[in-house]
């Protein structure tokens, strides 16, 4: 009647990848370069979302690029 005796569990699929991931280098870019400037003019994240989508065609959503922002951020501190 049941093709298993016992449940077969999860399966993994394999990591899929970020739509954000071939804009990380630009978002790198424009962070690196608001170091040089004055501290009020650098950009928020909401100004970086909006760059990447007016200038480089990024389709993803904001969530994704404000976390990315504070962890790069994080780790350039």
């Amino acid at each position: 009647m049941l093709t298993h005796t016992e449940p077969p569990g999860y399966r993994r699929t394999t990591h899929r990848a970020s739509k954000l991931d071939s804009f990380l280098p630009v978002m790198k870019e424009i962070l690196a370069a608001d170091k040089k400037t004055h501290r009020k003019q650098g950009h928020t994240a909401q100004r970086i979302f909006e760059r990447l989508w007016d200038e480089h065609g990024h389709t993803g959503g904001l969530t994704v690029v404000r976390n990315a922002v504070r962890e790069i951020r994080q780790r350039s501190s």
